[in-house]
């Protein structure tokens, strides 16, 4: 029940006040109904914003270019802080189940929020 950022990069767009990020996410664990939390805030991170994300995009990220996506969707759930957002993870219509150990096809995905 663990999702960490395992690296980063952003942009800063000061005259429009925005900032660009990328993350990588690695999963761990098994998965909680309702979705793990993420933690922006996280020190080591240097993310220079205390606003939690307010656009974003997640999405699998092939190991290379001819790998086959797995077709899982993710949500991320706005948080009130950028440590208490939330990352569901959904295999068709159907949420992961409590407890499920997490799929091999989602331990690295590609979170991007252009807007912090």
């Amino acid at each position: 029940m663990s999702v960490s950022i395992t690296s980063q990069d952003f942009t800063d767009f000061t005259p429009g006040g925005t900032l660009r990020i990328y993350c990588t996410l690695t999963t761990s664990g098994t998965y909680t109904t309702g979705g793990d939390a993420i933690n922006f805030g996280a020190n080591g991170l240097n993310i220079p914003s205390e606003y939690p994300p307010n656009d974003y995009h997640v999405f699998e990220q092939g190991a290379t270019p001819s790998t086959v996506l797995s077709g899982y969707q993710y949500l991320y759930n706005i948080g009130s802080t950028q440590s208490n957002g939330q990352l569901q993870i959904f295999n068709g219509t159907a949420e992961l189940g409590n407890g499920q150990s997490y799929p091999a096809a989602t331990l690295k995905a590609v979170f991007s929020f252009p807007s912090l």
